[in-house]
């Protein structure tokens, strides 16, 4: 998690449109036992933004697909 938060300051650095990290803890030893970062919330288009455009019989695959992505993403395991 520390190379992702200064991965980010980086970015940030050189003027791209990341997040900033308002505060971090990469050890266990904090009040939510476990790491954490508090991020910047970024305004985008979320996936409810776009159901409109994505035709109703694709929809329950979309959303599946998105929420296994979430999944693998949470527990640190690659798509490859």
């Amino acid at each position: 998690m520390q190379s992702e938060i200064d991965t980010m300051g980086s970015l940030r650095t050189n003027n791209l449109p990341v997040p900033e990290v308002f505060i971090s803890d990469v050890t266990i030893h904090n009040p939510v036992d476990m790491p954490y970062m508090l991020l910047e919330l970024v305004p985008r288009n979320s996936i409810r933004d776009l159901r409109a455009d994505v035709p109703a019989e694709y929809r329950e695959k979309v959303y599946s697909s998105v929420a296994s992505f979430h999944v693998l993403s949470i527990n640190g395991m690659s798509l490859r």
